[in-house]
């Protein structure tokens, strides 16, 4: 399970920062150099980009499954009466205890990768970790990696709620995609005036951008979904990661029903939820949707 949890987490982010920082203690153009090297000068531009991209493309997946094993090596989450005890390292064994009364959300998250083989990483979000990186975000995790329907099943154990594996999401209408759509056309129509107006040669590279963008932009609609189900009340959202958040009734603090101006053409709004140390939101809901849905959970917040 760890070596999976390696191999799909990725760690594109630490080898960036590990680049960058070769680049600043190896004498200049020296650290080009060596990649010019490592790729071949018999080889043309684009298959050197390609093999440099493939080089840390494995560095990545190298250093995720070492990171992987050392911080969670032998990670066992177990329930002692109202407190979670977390246990995990390889080079240095840590518990940690998590008191089940101040859990203010679960969230579990799947990144594309994950999102293709059904699995999913679960953690807990409690009024003691903010949202820092770190051993905090380490600390919470409850589930290193597993299929999606055992994280539900441990995050209905964990809150205490049933039905969150069967339930059906209310999902994001066709215009809230067609808002998105939009938005990527003006960004790439926003990239491509700047490279006319500083470089003309290379706008018919400018339009690569739309295709990402329409791609992202179908990515994050389809990941847009909520449901209520008993006391909790369940907002998924996100592009490349995907994130549902499971949280108490009773643990938001404020809701506020929002409509920017880009919603309003649309028949657009959104729902804005303050947890302690968190938040979700039900992003691009209907705007008939969202104020029933603004009246019923403003109705048992007072209740």
């Amino acid at each position: 399970d760890l070596l999976v949890a390696g191999a799909t987490g990725g760690r594109v982010a630490v080898v960036a920062a590990m680049v960058g920082w070769l680049t600043q203690i190896l004498p200049q153009d020296s650290f080009v150099d060596a990649l010019g090297r490592i790729a071949g000068e018999d080889r043309s531009s684009l298959v050197t980009i390609v093999v440099i991209a493939g080089l840390l493309l494995v560095a990545s997946v190298l250093i995720s499954l070492v990171s992987t094993l050392i911080v969670y090596w032998s990670f066992t989450a177990r329930r002692q009466g109202d407190q979670l005890v977390i246990t995990r390292g390889l080079l240095q064994t840590r518990r940690s205890v998590v008191p089940v009364g101040r859990i203010q959300a679960i969230r579990m998250e799947e990144n594309l990768i994950r999102r293709s083989f059904g699995l999913a990483s679960l953690r807990v979000m409690t009024a003691g970790y903010g949202r820092g990186s770190g051993d905090a975000q380490q600390s919470s995790m409850l589930v290193p990696v597993a299929d999606r329907s055992s994280c539900l099943a441990i995050a209905e154990d964990v809150l205490g709620t049933h039905g969150l594996r069967g339930s059906a999401l209310h999902r994001a209408p066709p215009r809230a995609l067609a808002r998105r759509l939009v938005g990527a056309g003006i960004v790439t129509a926003g990239i491509v005036a700047t490279a006319f107006a500083v470089r003309p040669a290379v706008v018919p590279a400018a339009f690569v951008v739309l295709p990402v963008a329409i791609g992202l932009a179908l990515l994050s609609w389809r990941a847009l979904g909520h449901a209520i189900v008993g006391h909790h009340v369940l907002a998924r959202d996100g592009a490349l990661v995907r994130r549902t958040t499971v949280a108490d009734l009773a643990n938001i603090q404020h809701l506020q029903l929002r409509r920017s101006p880009s919603q309003r053409p649309f028949r657009l709004a959104s729902l804005a939820l303050a947890i302690p140390k968190s938040s979700a939101g039900l992003i691009d809901v209907d705007r008939d949707v969202a104020e029933d849905r603004f009246d019923e959970l403003a109705s048992r917040l007072v209740s």
